[in-house]
C-alpha cells in the first residue's frame, strides 16, 4: 500500500486536510491551512532515536 492507496481512502474526513508525513507549511514555519487535519505516514521499520524500546536497550 502506498499513499496513492490510502490518501483517497482519507480525504472525506477532516473537511479534506489530509496529508502525507506533513502538512503545508508558510512562509513563517507555520501551519498554511486551519485545523482540522490529519497527517498519515507508513511505518516500515523500527525507530531507533527514541528513548524507550529497542533504542533504549540496544
Amino acid at each position: 500500500m502506498t499513499e496513492t492507496d490510502i490518501h483517497p481512502l482519507l480525504t472525506g474526513i477532516a473537511n479534506g486536510n489530509v496529508y502525507p508525513y506533513i502538512i503545508p507549511l508558510n512562509s513563517e514555519g507555520e501551519p498554511d491551512i486551519a485545523p482540522p487535519w490529519v497527517v498519515f505516514s507508513f511505518v516500515s521499520q523500527l525507530s531507533t532515536d527514541v528513548l524507550c524500546g529497542p533504542a533504549e536497550t540496544a
